[in-house]
């Protein structure tokens, strides 16, 4: 419902965007709103990295193979294994926590 009345008063002021009619009806928005944006960004990073750190630990339990060790001996096709590993979990974190 707020949503079709902030896109009718945006079509009727013209250039005046959806977030300028958001801050006219609420009264202006400050600071606090920009702290709790950044809150969440830094709150989902740290999600993300946690998943992808829990992905790889996953990985290394179900893999047979010690890849640290490996990459250690400079095996790079292990370096190679651990980095699409991480890539891959690192596309399915952004993707789930976009939608």
């Amino acid at each position: 419902m707020l949503e079709r009345t902030l896109e009718k008063e945006t079509l009727a002021q013209g250039s005046a965007s959806m977030v300028d009619c958001v801050r006219e009806r609420l009264g202006g928005l400050g600071p606090v709103p920009i702290l709790i944006q950044v809150i969440s960004t830094i709150g989902w990073a740290v999600l993300a990295v946690l998943l992808c750190y829990g992905g790889v630990k996953l990985f290394d339990l179900l893999d047979p193979i010690d890849y640290r060790q490996e990459i250690e001996r400079g095996n790079i096709a292990a370096a190679i294994v651990v980095a699409a590993v991480i890539l891959a979990l690192a596309s399915i974190v952004i993707v789930s926590i976009a939608v």
